[in-house]
C-alpha cells in the first residue's frame, strides 16, 4: 500500500473529493490519556443586547454584538470615533464620512450614517455625483464639477445649456434677393437662381446655351425671351407654323391641314362636332341598357352601369345568391329578397309581406328555427349557464355542449347524471373488490384498498407475498416482502435491513473490520479522473479528536482539535461524519446514548486547488505522520459509507481493498485502567 497516492491517517483517514458527508463508526481503544472538558450550567455576568456569556481561561466574559461592548454589552460603540480595520476605516487618518458629517452609531451595518455634502453620495460620502449624466448640454460637451457643470458649446450655439442658436444671418448678409439660412454659419440660397457667387452678386446669362434655335435670344433676370425668324414660331422658335395648331381637334380628332384652313376627323373617337368635342350619348340609342333598376352612365364610346344591390353584371341582369352557401345558422330556411314570387304573401315576414320594390331586393331574410334569433339566426343563449347563477348546469368540473333549447354534459371519470352529479360509488359498482380483511375506500373514479394484512398486496389486496418465503436475508436481518409487479402475473421480491456490521442485497457482506495499528483499509476510488485534489487525516494528539487538510502538493492547509471524552476508549461506538459543502468542511459526531453533540467548523472558503472536483477515496489506519503523535490505530470499524446526490457505497470485504485487518470479527476490548493497544 506504500504506493497510493492517497497519505496515511493515524486514528481514522478520510479523503474525500466531491460535496458529500463521508460517515464511519469506530470502537477506539488506544494507549493515549483522554481527558473531558466540562462546560458551566451557570454562566455570568448576564448579558444583553444578543451577548453570549461565554467561559475563557475560568473567567466568565460577554461576547457582544455589534454595535454593542462593555461588560454586559450595554454601551453603543461610537462609530464615528472608532477605528474599523475589518473595512478599513480609521477616523485617526482620515474622517469615516469623506464629504459629509458623521450623524453617530446606528444598529445595523456599517453602525454609522453619513449626511453627505451636496454633490456627493455613498455610505461614507465617497463619490462625486455625476452632474452630466443626464447630459445638460443639449449642443456642447459636459464637464463635471462639484454639485455643479459647465458646458463647451460647439460651433453657432451659446447658453448655459449650448441651446440658444447664434444668428448669423446680418442685414445685407446675401445680395439680389438671395435667402440667407442660419446654421452653425451663414449660407445664401439664390431664390430665383439669377446670381450666382457666395452672396448672390453675379447676374446669370440666360442665353449662354443657345435655347433659341431658329431666332436671336435676349438675357432677361432669370429668364430669356426668342425673337423668331419669318416662317419659325414657338418659345424657342423651333415650330413650323401650320394651321393644324395644337388643339385644334379635340378627344384625338385627326386635324387635316388645308389652304389657311382645317378640318377635322372624328371618326372612332366617340365625338362628333367641328372640333370633335361633342361627345355621342350611348345611354340614349336604341334604350336604356340596364335592366334592373339600374342607372346608365354615359362614357367614351362606352357606357356603366350602375347596379341596385342584389344585382351585378355589365347590365345588372344577373341576380345575385345572397341564399348560397346559406347564411342562416341552424339549418334555418334564407329566403332572397330579389325573388319576386314571395312578395304579397302576409304569412312571410317584411318585406314579403308587401310589394316588389327594386330599393329593397338585396340581401336575404331568415325563418330561424326554435331557440335561436337574429338576422342570420346565430344567436342561440347559452343554455350551458344557470341562468340563476350564471355558472355551468355541468357539475365536477365536466364539459357542457350547447344546443338549441338544449344542452350535453360530458362527465369526467367517476361521474354520472344529466348533470354529472352523481358521484359513482366504485366499491358497490365493482362489487366490493377487497379482500382478507381489506375495507374499500371509495375514490374518483377509482377505489383504494386499505388495512391490507403485512403479507398481501395488490390493488384488491388478493396476491400473498411469498418474497420472504425462502428466508433469503441472513444475519438476523429483516425481511420486508415486495410486490414487484401484479398484471400480468404477480411478480414477487424482497427487501433486507441489515444488522449494524452487514451489508448487500441479503446482509450477507461483512462491513466490520478489526486493525491492530499497521491495519489499512482504502474504499475504492468514488470518481476516478486526471488527478488528486488534496487529503484529509484523521488521528489521536494531546487528548483531542485530530483532523488535518492537506493539499494535492500535501502540505498542511487546515487543522482542527477536538477533545474526546474517555467513552472513546470504552467498547462502545463511535460515529463520525464529515461534510463537505460549497467549499467549506464540517465534521461531527455521535456517541452511544449522546443522541447530538456540537459541529466543528473545520475548514472554510477552500481554495480552488482543493474544492473536491477531481477525485475522490477514503482511508482508515496507517502509520505516525503529520504532527498527530497517538500511534496507528487500534480498534474496529464498521459500515463506512460514502454518500453522494446519486448512491451511498458501503465499504465492505468485498469491495475495499485492506492491508493487516481482519474481516468479520472485533477483537479489541476495554483494558483496566486508562486505554492500552
Amino acid at each position: 500500500m506504500a504506493s497510493h497516492s492517497v497519505l496515511t491517517i493515524l486514528m481514522c483517514a478520510l479523503i474525500l473529493v466531491i460535496i458529500m458527508p463521508v460517515t464511519a463508526e469506530l470502537f477506539h481503544n488506544s494507549n493515549s490519556e483522554l481527558l473531558s472538558r466540562q462546560r458551566r450550567a451557570v454562566c455570568n455576568p448576564d448579558c444583553k443586547n444578543g451577548g453570549v456569556c461565554v467561559t475563557v481561561n475560568g473567567k466568565d466574559m460577554c461576547l457582544c454584538s455589534l454595535p454593542y461592548t462593555g461588560q454586559t454589552c450595554t454601551v453603543i460603540i461610537d462609530y464615528c470615533t472608532t477605528a474599523q480595520p475589518e473595512i478599513g476605516i480609521d477616523p485617526k487618518v482620515a474622517p469615516v464620512c469623506l464629504n459629509g458629517t458623521c450623524l453617530g452609531t446606528v444598529l445595523t451595518e456599517p453602525y454609522f450614517n453619513c449626511s453627505c455634502l451636496p454633490g456627493f453620495n455613498g455610505t461614507r460620502c465617497e463619490n462625486n455625483i455625476d452632474d452630466c449624466a443626464t447630459n445638460p448640454c443639449i449642443n456642447g460637451l459636459c464637464k463635471d464639477l462639484i454639485n455643479n457643470y459647465t458646458c463647451s458649446c460647439y460651433q453657432g450655439w451659446q447658453g448655459r445649456h449650448c441651446s440658444a442658436n447664434i444668428n448669423d444671418c446680418f442685414a445685407g448678409a446675401c445680395l439680389n434677393g438671395g435667402q440667407c439660412i442660419d446654421g452653425n454659419s451663414r449660407q445664401c440660397e439664390p431664390t430665383n437662381l439669377t446670381n450666382a457667387g457666395t452672396r448672390c452678386e453675379n447676374n446669370i446669362d440666360d442665353c449662354a446655351t443657345n435655347p433659341c434655335i431658329n431666332g436671336l435670344c435676349k438675357d432677361l433676370i432669370n429668364n430669356y425671351t426668342c425673337s423668331c425668324y419669318q416662317g419659325w414660331q414657338g418659345r424657342h422658335c423651333s415650330a413650323n407654323i401650320n394651321d393644324c395648331f395644337a388643339g385644334a381637334c379635340l378627344n384625338g380628332g385627326q386635324c387635316i391641314d388645308g389652304n389657311s384652313s382645317y378640318t377635322c376627323n372624328c371618326s372612332d373617337t366617340g365625338f362628333r362636332g367641328a372640333n370633335c368635342s361633342e361627345n355621342i350619348d350611348d345611354c340614349a340609342s336604341p334604350s336604356n341598357p340596364c335592366s334592373n333598376g339600374g342607372v346608365c352612365i354615359d362614357g367614351v364610346k362606352n357606357y356603366t352601369c350602375q347596379c341596385l344591390a342584389g344585382y351585378s353584371g355589365r347590365n345588372c341582369t344577373l341576380d345575385e345568391p345572397d341564399c348560397g352557401p346559406n347564411p342562416c345558422h341552424y339549418n334555418g330556411t334564407c329566403l332572397e329578397r330579389s325573388n319576386q314570387a314571395l312578395y304579397g304573401n302576409a304569412s312571410l315576414p317584411y318585406p314579403f309581406d308587401g310589394g316588389f320594390n327594386y330599393s329593397v331586393a338585396a340581401g336575404f331574410v331568415c325563418l330561424c328555427p326554435n331557440g335561436s334569433s337574429g338576422n342570420d339566426c346565430s344567436i342561440n343563449p347559452n343554455d350551458c349557464l344557470d341562468p340563476a347563477t350564471n355558472r355551468s348546469v355541468c357539475a365536477h368540473a365536466s364539459s357542457c355542449t350547447d344546443g338549441l333549447a338544449s344542452f350535453t354534459c360530458h362527465c369526467l371519470p367517476g361521474y354520472e347524471g344529466p348533470t354529472c352529479s352523481v358521484d359513482i360509488n366504485e366499491c358497490e359498482r365493482f362489487g366490493q373488490p377487497c379482500q382478507n380483511g381489506a375495507v374499500c375506500k371509495d375514490l374518483v373514479a377509482d377505489y383504494a384498498c386499505t388495512g391490507c394484512p403485512a403479507d398481501f398486496g395488490g390493488k384488491n389486496c388478493s396476491v400473498r407475498l411469498t418474497g420472504c418465503d425462502s428466508s433469503p436475508c441472513q444475519n438476523n436481518a429483516t425481511c420486508e416482502p415486495l410486490l414487484l409487479r401484479e398484471l400480468p402475473s404477480p411478480a414477487h421480491g424482497y427487501r433486507c435491513t441489515c444488522k449494524p456490521g452487514w451489508s448487500g442485497p441479503q446482509c450477507n457482506e461483512t462491513t466490520l473490520a478489526s486493525f491492530n495499528g499497521t491495519s489499512i483499509l482504502a474504499h475504492f476510488d468514488l470518481v476516478r479522473l486526471s488527478s488528486h485534489w488534496g487529503d484529509i487525516r484523521v488521528g489521536a494528539h494531546d487528548s483531542s479528536l485530530v483532523l488535518l487538510f492537506f493539499n494535492a502538493s500535501s502540505s498542511l492547509i487546515g487543522r482542527a482539535d477536538w477533545p474526546i471524552s474517555d467513552s472513546l476508549a470504552s467498547t462502545d461506538w463511535l460515529t463520525l461524519s464529515v461534510s463537505l459543502t460549497n467549499g467549506s468542511a464540517t465534521l461531527s459526531r455521535s456517541e452511544s446514548g449522546v443522541s447530538q453533540l456540537p459541529r466543528a467548523q473545520l475548514v472554510d472558503g477552500l481554495s480552488d486547488s482543493f474544492k473536491p472536483n477531481s477525485r475522490m477515496s477514503v482511508r482508515v489506519g496507517g502509520e505516525s505522520e503529520s504532527g498527530i503523535d497517538g500511534g496507528g490505530f487500534r480498534g474496529c470499524v464498521r459500515d463506512l459509507r460514502l454518500v453522494t446526490n446519486d448512491s451511498t457505497l458501503v465499504a465492505t470485504e468485498t469491495t475495499a481493498e485492506s492491508s493487516n485487518a481482519t474481516w468479520g470479527v472485533c477483537s479489541r476490548s476495554v483494558q483496566c485502567g486508562s486505554p492500552s493497544p
